[in-house]
C-alpha cells in the first residue's frame, strides 16, 4: 500500500527534526478528515500518537498513543486510513516537519 510505503519512508526524516508529523488527508463529499502521526520528541519514533481531525465539525482528538512499542502508531494510522477508504473517502498521504524549538 502507497500509505505504508510513505509513512515507512518518513520514519526515516525523523533524525534531524522537533517535531515530525506523517499525515494523510482524505476528502467525501466536499468534506476533510486529517488522520496524522506525531513525535515528538527530536529523532525519536517514541512517543508518538495518532490525530484525527475533522475540520469542517471543528473536532480534533487523539486516538492512540505509544510510549513504549515502536511501530504501533502507524500501525494504527494505517488500519484507521483503510477503514475510511473502505468507507468511501479518498485518502492522499502528506509528510510535514515542524520545527517548535521554542515552544
Amino acid at each position: 500500500m502507497l500509505i505504508s510505503y510513505r509513512i515507512s519512508c518518513f520514519a526515516l526524516l525523523l533524525l534531524s527534526t522537533t517535531v515530525a508529523q506523517a499525515q494523510t488527508q482524505c476528502t467525501n463529499d466536499g468534506l476533510l478528515r486529517s488522520v496524522t502521526v506525531v513525535y515528538p520528541q527530536q529523532g525519536q519514533p517514541l512517543p508518538c500518537e495518532v490525530r484525527y481531525e475533522k475540520p469542517a465539525e471543528n473536532q480534533s482528538m487523539t486516538l492512540w498513543k505509544a510510549e513504549n512499542q515502536a511501530g504501533f502508531c502507524e500501525a494504527q494510522a494505517e488500519k484507521f486510513i483503510a477503514k475510511l477508504q473502505d468507507m468511501g473517502w479518498s485518502c492522499r498521504a502528506d509528510s510535514k516537519i515542524n520545527s517548535q524549538d521554542g515552544d
